[in-house]
């Protein structure tokens, strides 16, 4: 039974990579991916600053802080989206769904754009402390 699962795997994976228009979502994301790590990563530098975290806001505002390593966290959030939304499009190719496996790119692509300002922002929040 093991087995079954493993080729049925192995043959999802192999159709993505013969689809050109999944294949070139899906470099696109990783692309998108490691730019976004990158520019994240270089702005990441060792500080005894603490900073921004988290934001909460149940009748008052309040901020919480953390240590510079807290940014780590945002260069694995990039790579936790594109992996599994990368599954996702690859199941909507394996069910014939390629329109939606495209909504699924765009969608990617945008939760990059908002993820990127947002981490943009809770940067220049340390830096101004």
């Amino acid at each position: 039974m093991a087995s079954m699962n493993k080729n049925s795997t192995i043959h999802t994976i192999k159709s993505a990579i013969k689809d050109r228009s999944l294949a070139w979502m899906l470099g696109g994301i990783i692309i998108a991916a490691l730019i976004c790590s990158i520019w994240i990563g270089v702005l990441i530098h060792p500080s005894d600053i603490t900073v921004y975290s988290r934001y909460s806001a149940f009748g008052q505002a309040h901020f919480y802080k953390e240590h510079w390593q807290y940014f780590f966290l945002f260069v694995a959030f990039f790579w936790v989206v594109a992996v599994l939304h990368a599954g996702i499009m690859i199941k909507f190719a394996a069910l014939n769904r390629k329109r939606t496996s495209g909504v699924v790119f765009w969608y990617t692509l945008a939760v990059f754009a908002v993820g990127l300002m947002y981490v943009l922002n809770v940067i220049s929040l340390g830096q101004a402390a």
